[in-house]
């Protein structure tokens, strides 16, 4: 019982921590095409992946070009930007150039770490 009224607290707490934050437009739409492309690259399923690495870049540009939300912490967020703008375009070279899959899933899993690692940054902080 103590078990259960202790993880009911924690999920309110994170419930309530997420609702004081404001929406980010970017964020969403970056998640979006990441998720679309990353969980069918974990099944070894790359089609998305190539149909989509110019989309998942142009999102990370935008993302990173866009103003970070008040209430985000901002010194810390702006250098992972930079990184997943980085990672998303070394990503989309490698596709272009047809790297073997081994890769490409290697660096899409580089990137979806950035992308949470930002989502960490601004959620649970």
């Amino acid at each position: 019982m103590k078990h259960s009224i202790l993880i009911s607290m924690l999920l309110l707490a994170t419930m309530y921590a997420y609702a004081q934050k404001p929406n980010w437009k970017e964020l969403t739409s970056f998640h979006a095409i990441m998720s679309a492309t990353f969980h069918p690259a974990e099944e070894h399923n790359l089609k998305p992946l190539k149909d989509s690495s110019n989309v998942l870049l142009q999102r990370a540009k935008e993302w990173k070009e866009s103003p970070i939300p008040k209430g985000f912490e901002a010194k810390a967020i702006k250098p992972l930007l930079n990184k997943l703008f980085t990672e998303a375009e070394l990503l989309h070279a490698k596709v272009l150039k047809q790297l073997p899959e081994e890769e490409l899933v290697r660096q899409i899993t580089n990137l979806h770490t950035t992308f949470h690692l930002i989502v960490k940054e601004c959620y649970e902080h």
